[in-house]
């Protein structure tokens, strides 16, 4: 009789022991990829919401995830009650020998989140400070398009000038459009393989390599005229340099932006309502020229958006960028990494934020 009624107290006892082995692998198969989606989509919220605080000039501020620390807690009780039956009482006949299981399980996830406050010198002068010629190579060379490079992260190159200092206008600037047609013959050149972009045999210069071909001839030669150098059928290696004091004739002379100048550039397309136009909250949105406008775009709705692939709200309103919008969502991906890139290189040692989340 006693087995009988210990029967599921023991069969109880060994599905708790099987459970609890697996507590450890599940609960990283629960919580893994959730903490991934929620990081990731909490980063890309940060700079779109720095993009339109730009474009309202008001300032950028990051936080930085530090760390995520989960405890996980598992307590089972396994117990049972016996009662015996001693044939005393008028209902003793109708008593039997009792054992009553006892079951208790409970489970606690205690995350703590760690942030850090990207601020102080060292991480202004990796904001401010212009891109190493380098970290363009590394872009073009991980398959990054050339032009989504060049227009993003290139100021001017040689006499040409990308819109510095974000200075749009809504009249035709001739230099932007003679930057945009050298981009658009470095990424045709790009796709036929006639372009080679690497380092000197003395790892010292950065080098680009002209391909010719009777295919290619007159995008080389036009890109070469708009540059301001001049190759031929034996040289066309120039050395890529950031030094525009002392160009030489088969040198093409490259200044880079810093992230914060990719920003306030990047953030010229935000699209601001226009109720915020007649308060004098933002300037008035501007005719950024067609190549700007199919480089990047912020939209603005009053309500929530439904085909949006990141939303941040600001001011009453919502900006967003659109899921379909696959060359602003490149533009961002760029933007992300190089920012990655650049705050990565800081050593923080300030204090942190510690939270316990409950």
């Amino acid at each position: 009789m006693f087995f009988k009624h210990a029967l599921p107290f023991f069969i109880s006892t060994l599905l708790l022991a099987g459970c609890q082995s697996s507590f450890g692998p599940q609960s990283i198969n629960n919580t893994h990829a959730p903490y991934n989606q929620a990081i990731a989509d909490t980063a890309n919220q940060q700079m779109l919401l720095n993009l339109v605080r730009l474009k309202y000039r008001d300032e950028m501020f990051f936080l930085k995830v530090g760390s995520v620390t989960s405890t996980f807690t598992m307590k089972s009780n396994i117990g049972a009650d016996f009662v015996k039956n001693l044939g005393l009482g008028s209902y003793s006949t109708l008593a039997k020998d009792l054992i009553s299981p006892a079951l208790g399980m409970s489970y606690s996830d205690i995350p703590t989140i760690s942030y850090l406050p990207l601020q102080g010198e060292d991480f202004f002068k990796s904001v401010l400070s212009p891109i190493s010629l380098d970290t363009l190579l590394v872009l073009i060379q991980s398959g990054w398009n050339i032009d989504r490079v060049f227009n993003l992260c290139v100021e001017r190159v040689n006499d040409l000038y990308n819109s510095p200092s974000s200075a749009f206008s809504s009249t035709t600037n001739p230099e932007h459009d003679k930057f945009s047609t050298v981009s658009k013959l470095l990424r045709s050149l790009q796709l036929s393989h006639s372009i080679e972009v690497g380092l000197s045999q003395d790892n010292l210069h950065l080098m680009i390599l002209f391909r010719p071909t009777p295919e290619n001839q007159s995008s080389i030669d036009e890109l070469q005229n708009l540059l301001g150098i001049k190759g031929g059928a034996t040289n066309n290696l120039f050395r890529i340099s950031s030094d525009f004091l002392g160009v030489s004739p088969n040198q093409i002379t490259i200044n880079t932006r810093g992230i914060s100048s990719i920003m306030h550039y990047l953030a010229q397309t935000v699209v601001s309502p226009h109720e915020h136009i007649k308060a004098g909250l933002v300037e008035p949105n501007v005719n950024l020229g067609k190549e700007t406008e199919k480089l990047f775009q912020v939209n603005v709705s009053e309500y929530p958006p439904d085909n949006a692939f990141i939303t941040v709200p600001y001011r009453g309103y919502w900006f967003y960028i659109a899921a379909n919008d696959l060359r602003s969502k490149s533009v961002f991906m760029l933007l992300s990494q190089l920012f990655n890139l650049q705050s990565g290189q800081i050593k923080y040692t300030g204090p942190t934020l510690t939270l316990p989340v409950r």
